[in-house]
């Protein structure tokens, strides 16, 4: 199992498991994303915040959307449920690769099989 180092936690990973399905599209845009302004050098939470974030990401926690928690920056949600922010997926998947730790990824649409009908019965005598 990968072992690496996060926040100063020694942390022995099986498999981070990433579930789309209930993720934002993309990360967004500007400074409103802790992560996507933290990659920028603009990290304007308080310290440590940020990192306690991500490794509660690391751990399987969902961190939501600031679109999707109610009301930000004085204006309603865009979303009317909690969506999961893509920027801390994008960074999870980055923290993975750099540990080389295993990702099973559960996509925003399962792609469906098709199945046949089954043939009807008929009565037996």
């Amino acid at each position: 199992m990968p072992v690496c180092t996060l926040d100063g936690y020694t942390i022995d990973f099986g498999t981070v498991l990433i579930d789309e399905r209930q993720a934002m599209p993309t990360p967004c845009k500007g400074p409103e994303c802790p992560f996507v302004a933290a990659a920028a050098g603009r990290d304007y939470l308080a310290p440590g915040r940020l990192d306690g974030i991500k490794l509660a990401v690391a751990f399987g926690r969902p961190f939501h959307c600031h679109k999707t928690t109610g009301v930000t920056g004085g204006k309603k949600a865009d979303y009317k449920t909690l969506r999961q922010c893509a920027g801390s997926l994008e960074w999870l998947k980055s923290f993975a690769a750099d540990n080389a730790i295993p990702v099973r990824t559960i996509p925003a649409r399962e792609p469906c099989e098709e199945r046949a009908e089954p043939a009807p019965r008929g009565r037996e005598t």
